[in-house]
C-alpha cells in the first residue's frame, strides 16, 4: 500500500517531468513523451519483422512491457507488445515503464511494480484536472475519461474514483497541480467544449 506522503511525492516527480517535456494536447501523448526523455521504444512487431525465428506464438510468451537498462548505444529502451495488446493497453504499459524510470527504480518489486501503476495512470489521467474549472463534472466521469484520455475502461474507472477523491477535498490545487493544470487547461477546455461529454 502506497501511503500518502509517497503518492504527493509521486505526483510532484511526475509534474516535474510534464514541465520538464511539456506533452501536448488530449489524450497525453506517452509516446511522444517517451521520445523526449531520450527513451527508444522497441515493438514486438519489428521484432519479428527482423527476425525469421520469432513468431507472434513466441511473442505472447512475452510480458506487454518491460523496460531494457541500457541498449549497446547506452539509450534506455522499453519493449511493448503493439501485436497482442490494444493501443489503450499500450499506453498505459509504456507509462508504467516511465514510471520506473521517473521514480530511479533499480529492482523488480511489488511496492515498485504498485508504484510505477500509479505513475501510468497519472501520466495519462492527471487527477489534477478534476480542479480546472468547467471540467469538473466530466473529469469525474469514466466514460468521459476513457474516450478523452484513451485509457481502458479498468482505468477510467480507478481515475474517476481518483477524480472524486480528489474533488471531494475542496482545497485550492497544490504547487504540482498548477503545473499540469497550466499545461492541459486549453487542451482540457477545447476538448470539452468541441466534442461534449463524447461521441
Amino acid at each position: 500500500m502506497i501511503s500518502w506522503e509517497r503518492y504527493e511525492e509521486i505526483k510532484t516527480k511526475v509534474s516535474e517531468v510534464f514541465e520538464d517535456y511539456e506533452p501536448k494536447g488530449l489524450p497525453i501523448d506517452i509516446f511522444g513523451l517517451a521520445k523526449l526523455m531520450g527513451i527508444k521504444i522497441i515493438y514486438a512487431s519489428e521484432i519479428i519483422e527482423d527476425n525469421e525465428d520469432i513468431t507472434e506464438y513466441d511473442i505472447f510468451s512475452i510480458p506487454n512491457s518491460f523496460l531494457h537498462f541500457y541498449d549497446k548505444d547506452g539509450v534506455l529502451v522499453v519493449y511493448i507488445d503493439d501485436i497482442g495488446c490494444k493501443r489503450n493497453r499500450q499506453r498505459f504499459s509504456l507509462g508504467h515503464e516511465l514510471g520506473h524510470i521517473i521514480l530511479g527504480h533499480t529492482e523488480q518489486s511489488l511496492k515498485n511494480e504498485e508504484e510505477a501503476n500509479f505513475v501510468a495512470e497519472y501520466l495519462l489521467t492527471p487527477t489534477s484536472l478534476v480542479m480546472v474549472e468547467g471540467a469538473e463534472i466530466h473529469m469525474r466521469d469514466p466514460m468521459f475519461l476513457e474516450y478523452a484520455f484513451d485509457v481502458s475502461p479498468d482505468v477510467a474507472s480507478i481515475s474517476a474514483d481518483h477524480m472524486e477523491n480528489r474533488y471531494s477535498l475542496n482545497i485550492s490545487t497544490y504547487k504540482y497541480e498548477n503545473v499540469i493544470n497550466n499545461i492541459y487547461k486549453d487542451s482540457l477546455r477545447g476538448y470539452i467544449k468541441k466534442y461534449g461529454k463524447y461521441n
